[in-house]
């Protein structure tokens, strides 16, 4: 599995530009956005992602840690 973050610094197929991020990964967008952290901060103006309050999958993070990674990124809701 590759980042988001590597993906963009190291395969030419993958856009060097992202300003927004839509997720919806069944319960894996916590993975996804911590493997985006510099794309976050630096150039993404918009994510939509998927999150629950009650847990639907196996490890599934809730909405709390997520918003919480979001709101270290300079995100709100």
């Amino acid at each position: 599995m590759k980042s988001l973050d590597d993906l963009r610094a190291n395969d030419s197929r993958f856009p060097k530009k992202v300003d927004f991020l839509k997720i919806d990964v069944q319960g894996a967008e916590l993975e996804v956005l911590q493997g985006a952290g510099e794309t976050l901060r630096n150039e993404v103006v918009g994510v939509q992602v998927e999150v629950e309050f009650v847990q639907q999958y196996k490890s599934q993070p809730l909405f709390r840690e997520v918003d919480s990674l979001l709101s270290e990124c300079g995100f709100t809701l």
